[in-house]
């Protein structure tokens, strides 16, 4: 799955790390989402 904003740090056969930069102090913010079940938890 490609991603709109350019977000996808890493990839693998059974997960993605989307990262997002969020806030006044440019703070990170990663997204971990399972390819297989679509849970995903921050």
């Amino acid at each position: 799955m490609a991603s709109p904003l350019g977000t996808l740090h890493y990839f693998d056969h059974r997960l993605e790390v989307h990262r997002v930069v969020v806030g006044p102090y440019a703070n990170n913010v990663f997204v971990v989402k399972c390819k297989h079940t679509g849970e995903a938890v921050l």
